[in-house]
């Protein structure tokens, strides 16, 4: 959580991506309920009482950076990949397959985001 108050400040470019990522979300599921109105005031505070939700961010710096995140996991899974003849022990496979999972939540965040932006401009594409 306090990475999220200072993304510009946070070094790790996996950790970086993951909260721009996130802020955007929230900022972009917040405007989809907001210009559809469908809502009770007591269940959904569409105010941000000043929280910047990285609205300096674009959309394609945002993506930019989640591929950049996909691309050092990517590079880490195959540096810990089981190799040829090689025994490995249980704490490498172990991970290894953190790497993995890290890499495909990424992918999903990013597919996630680029398919609401999509459907919140209207793109039919």
């Amino acid at each position: 959580n306090l990475y999220l108050h200072q993304v510009d400040k946070v070094q790790c470019v996996v950790v970086k991506a993951v909260c721009v990522v996130a802020l955007k979300l929230v900022e972009l599921v917040k405007d989809i309920i907001g210009k559809a109105g469908v809502y009770e005031e007591e269940d959904f505070q569409p105010l941000t009482y000043g929280f910047r939700l990285c609205q300096d961010v674009t959309e394609q710096r945002c993506i930019a950076g989640l591929r950049e995140a996909e691309e050092v996991l990517g590079r880490e899974v195959r540096r810990t990949k089981a190799r040829e003849g090689v025994e490995r022990s249980e704490k490498e496979e172990q991970e290894h397959q953190e790497f993995t999972a890290l890499q495909c939540r990424v992918k999903f965040l990013r597919l996630f985001y680029c398919g609401l932006s999509a459907l919140y401009r209207g793109d039919t594409s």
